[in-house]
């Protein structure tokens, strides 16, 4: 299986704005039960499918 190039990059930019997310909204949580939350099994692109939060 191949990898993106940019793939070490866009961890890096989704660590620091999901840092940064939970910093300026301290109180911001997942809406749902984790194991109710959608998921994409099908897809190129496997994970979550929504993630609806509360705050």
């Amino acid at each position: 299986m191949h990898q993106c190039i940019g793939q070490p990059l866009a961890r890096a930019e989704l660590r620091v704005a999901l840092v940064e997310l939970a910093r300026r909204f301290p109180r911001l949580r997942a809406a749902t039960e984790a194991g109710r939350l959608p998921t994409r099994d099908t897809s190129v692109v496997f994970g979550l499918d929504a993630l609806p939060v509360t705050w």
